[in-house]
């Protein structure tokens, strides 16, 4: 008999994850299709706007280096697809996390209130560690200010090859834009450096840490039959998840 009914409630488990997965899939695949549809529209808006405005700027203003042909077509092209990137994927994303933190702390404290206040009083210090590790990131903006100035120079470069051809400035203008590409690859390796040891360090490593924690008070929890070990893993699986 408690094999049938182990077997009967594996059934039903195995149903119950095929419709929970239905269900995401649908939900998943619909936010993200209308919050692409909206970034895509604001990409093309944004851009449209740019060209607008660029082509009624004062001519002095392209004959700085940082404005060159290049320059505004990298901008044009790479600058309005990060900030559409946000505004549809980012919003996205937020709204995602929103709706998945609600939800889990409801069914947290449903579940168990003592521990899910020690896990959300934890969480502000796995915040600071991945915050530390996304505020280094900040060096790919400058990986990007030198991808653009080699883009900006292999542009220029393609559009007046003849008179690069003529004066014999092939060698200048590659040595011109190596320069950029290789300040462009330091930058890079300088941010996944930096990005991987404090992520490892002060993202992974507290996270650990905080479950540590949150493990040893719902063990002293489970020790003293205030509430089960289900209990304590459902809760804490649901706050993790948000964490």
């Amino acid at each position: 008999e408690c094999v049938a009914e182990l077997e009967e409630n594996s059934q039903l488990l195995v149903w119950e994850f095929i419709i929970i997965m239905v269900a995401i899939f649908v939900a998943t695949y619909t936010m993200m299709l209308l919050f692409a549809r909206v970034g895509e529209k604001f990409k093309a808006h944004l851009r449209t706007e740019m060209f607008s405005t660029l082509v009624t700027l004062d001519m002095g203003y392209f004959d700085a280096k940082s404005n060159g042909t290049g320059a505004m077509a990298s901008r044009l092209a790479a600058d309005t697809a990060l900030v559409a990137a946000g505004y549809g994927g980012g919003l996205a994303m937020i709204f995602q996390a929103i709706t998945s933190t609600v939800l889990a702390m409801g069914f947290g404290f449903y579940y168990n209130w003592q521990l899910t206040l020690v896990l959300l009083l934890l969480m502000p210090i796995n915040a600071i560690g991945m915050g530390a590790a996304f505020k280094a990131q900040g060096f790919a903006v400058q990986a990007q200010e030198s991808a653009a100035s080699a883009t900006a120079i292999a542009t220029e470069a393609v559009a007046g090859y003849r008179t690069i051809a003529t004066f014999q400035m092939q060698d200048h203008v590659t040595a011109m834009f190596d320069e950029e590409m290789t300040a462009s690859s330091s930058s890079s390796i300088k941010n996944v450096i930096t990005t991987a040891a404090l992520y490892g360090m002060l993202g992974i490593g507290m996270q650990f840490g905080t479950n540590a924690i949150a493990f040893a008070y719902g063990g002293h929890l489970v020790a003293k039959g205030i509430y089960t070990a289900d209990d304590i893993m459902k809760c804490f699986l649901l706050i993790q998840g948000i964490g």
